[in-house]
């Protein structure tokens, strides 16, 4: 599949790509970084109505980044992977220097959780 078209906007100019999509399931686009040595910051803004993009790495699901539909920017992030405040999974709302400290998710997010992981598995 192509590059995908989103990450953080400067990157989205034209400055480097950070991800590929691997998979797409409804507005889910399921991604993985280019290069698996390097660090990579989930995407932070969308210019396609993809709201919801996962991480996947070697077949795992890793984390989990949720787009206001409206404005294109990150409204939530789960971590599936590393533990934060005692939390994992852990959830941060906002962005940037709004971003809330690592919560433990509610039961329909740990649902949430659990339908994507399933998703990315298949």
């Amino acid at each position: 599949m192509g590059h995908a078209r989103y990450s953080r906007p400067q990157l989205a100019r034209g400055e480097g790509r950070q991800w590929k999509t691997v998979k797409k399931d409804g507005n889910v686009h399921f991604i993985e970084k280019l290069d698996s040595k390097k660090s990579a910051s989930m995407p932070m803004h969308t210019h396609s109505k993809t709201k919801v993009y996962a991480s996947v790495e070697n077949g795992k699901l890793k984390s989990i980044s949720v787009m206001n539909p409206k404005t294109g920017k990150k409204v939530m992030e789960f971590h599936l992977s590393h533990k934060h405040n005692g939390h994992i999974p852990h959830i941060h709302h906002g962005n940037g220097k709004d971003r809330t400290e690592g919560m433990a998710p509610s039961k329909s997010q740990l649902k949430f959780i659990e339908k994507l992981t399933q998703k990315a598995k298949k």
